[in-house]
């Protein structure tokens, strides 16, 4: 590990150095800035800015930023374009050696599209990723988290033992259970939840209000070294806006016509909060749900959700992002019935064999991230906090095990997690190359309480696993992006984990049980080299 880290800092420095003697050589400025939509100040990604003297050009990053390296001194036309955006430009005199910094906003623009061109979106990296921004997402279905996940491609999910439970994912082909191979993150706070008591890895997005997000950004396969545990099947970010255009105010209610009654309603509020400073923006939104399912025993779901994001732009470089989330749902589930049940007429296809499946689920964030600009480099750091707890009553088998009580079961997850990442992006010229190192940490711990009963009608009869889990999860890693031209790039990067594992079996030892009590930790050396 030690190794690792004096490597890292000395490709680091190196880098450091040969980027500020290239520049010092080729005695050039440097053009950088932001692109931002007018009315909500959200960062725009993708545009294409493009300098018309030397006939070069670039893209907007997720964050809306863009960068030109060795730069001749001198006046330029610099054009601003997008589609679904009016186009803008502006006229920029650069000194020798200045580093100019322009910040642009542009003005959001209906589409009037006389035919449809229908094309294969190219990928941004080799590991086929993309972002999905504000456009793409006023255009598409978005009404829950099931739906957002959907809109990434090769992704397909499923939905079982009631509406509270975190979905089923596959995604191209592979069966990733509830999350263990598709690493989420929602504004760079991890969903999924190692040593979880209903499954490895276990990812419930419901706490996130859909129309919270501003884009997603997809990482499919296990080629990105930003990510490390769960991210075998593919990367999914989520990222809330950072302001309100407009107070929103929706209801929403579903008739179902098997039980002949309105069987669903949805309340949503997005409410922008008084603006104590133009540098300050600020806003509150919650969710309420209740569905009784179609089923023929009530699935009685519900569900509540509160989100509230503050932004400081503490100057023109750096700003400070504030956010907190709540989240409570319980739900009842008629379960998996046998198809010889109904073909039978014991019962109805949207009867139960046993009607106490379902279970409660809570989950509480706080989020903190810091950003600022540092020259030509980017550093962004974060700390979160999450409390959660979680109780699910199953019975796969129904009277298999235990003729009389039934052989249904009670898991069990209750955990605190605290975690910190931070990574620090340099732009460099490496000959007449334009390169970006990047290097980042990341730390996470868990206190877990697991716990597995045999119950009857959701009253415990014997505990059948019991145990107290910490488990840490430290991360390195840096990629270095070789861009050739504007066609072709390549990607070195390496990543770094070291994980710690302690357990205590919390269940008396005897003749007929083992301990598992017990620590362990694990290291892995992940390299990655791409080509797009």
């Amino acid at each position: 590990m030690k190794t690792i880290y004096q490597y890292f800092s000395r490709v680091f420095i190196a880098l450091l150095l040969l980027g500020s003697f290239s520049e010092s050589v080729a005695q050039s400025a440097t053009l950088k800035g932001s692109v931002t939509d007018s009315e909500t100040g959200i960062p725009i990604d993708n545009v294409v800015v493009s300098i018309k003297q030397i006939n070069t050009h670039s893209h907007t990053d997720s964050s809306g930023n863009f960068l030109f390296l060795n730069v001749a001194p001198g006046t330029y036309d610099v054009d601003f374009n997008k589609i679904g955006y009016l186009r803008n430009n502006a006229v920029v005199t650069i000194a020798n050696g200045e580093i100019k910094i322009i910040n642009i906003t542009m003005v959001f623009h209906a589409l009037t599209l006389p035919a449809i061109g229908i094309e294969i979106d190219r990928p941004v990296t080799a590991a086929s990723s993309t972002y999905l921004s504000k456009l793409d997402f006023e255009n598409r279905p978005k009404n829950s988290a099931q739906d957002m996940l959907k809109l990434v491609p090769g992704l397909f999910i499923a939905q079982h033992a009631g509406g509270g439970k975190a979905e089923q994912l596959l995604i191209r082909g592979f069966d990733c259970d509830h999350g263990t191979d598709v690493a989420t993150y929602v504004d760079g706070i991890p969903v999924n939840m190692p040593s979880h008591g209903h499954g490895q890895g276990y990812e419930d997005l419901h706490f996130l209000i859909p129309e919270t997000v501003a884009g997603m950004e997809i990482f499919k396969g296990p080629y990105s070294p930003l990510y490390g545990n769960f991210a075998t099947g593919a990367a999914v970010r989520f990222n809330t806006l950072d302001s309100l255009q407009d107070n929103i105010i929706q209801l929403e209610s579903g008739f179902v016509p098997e039980v002949d009654d309105i069987a669903a309603f949805r309340g949503l509020a997005m409410l922008k909060m008084p603006v104590i400073s133009t540098k300050i923006s600020s806003y509150f939104a919650t969710e309420v749900i209740n569905n009784r399912g179609y089923f023929e025993e009530s699935q009685q779901f519900k569900r509540v959700n509160v989100f509230s994001k503050t932004t400081f732009d503490i100057n023109q470089f750096s700003k400070l992002q504030f956010s907190v989330s709540g989240f409570g749902s319980s739900w009842n589930a008629s379960g998996q019935i046998p198809e010889r049940a109904v073909k039978n007429g014991l019962i109805t296809r949207f009867g139960s064999i046993v009607n106490t499946e379902g279970g409660t689920t809570q989950r509480n964030n706080v989020n903190l991230i810091y950003k600022t600009l540092l020259g030509s480099s980017e550093f962004v750091s974060q700390v979160y906090a999450c409390d959660y707890k979680f109780k699910l009553y199953s019975n796969f088998t129904f009277f298999f095990d235990d003729p009389i009580n039934g052989d249904e079961i009670e898991q069990v997850d209750q955990r605190t997690v605290r975690g910190f990442n931070a990574h620090y992006t340099i732009a460099h010229p490496l000959g007449k190359l334009k390169n970006s190192f990047t290097m980042g940490v990341s730390f996470r711990a868990d206190d877990i309480e697991n716990e597995l009963w045999h119950s009857k009608n959701r009253m415990r009869l014997a505990a059948r696993a019991r145990a107290n889990i910490i488990e840490r999860a430290t991360g390195l890693w840096a990629n270095e992006i070789f861009r050739f031209n504007d066609h072709f790039r390549l990607e070195l990067g390496a990543r770094f984990d070291y994980f710690i594992f302690d357990v205590e079996d919390l269940l008396p030892t005897d003749s007929l049980r083992t301990n598992y009590s017990g620590y362990n930790y694990q290291t892995l050396v992940s390299p990655k080299i791409n080509f797009s």
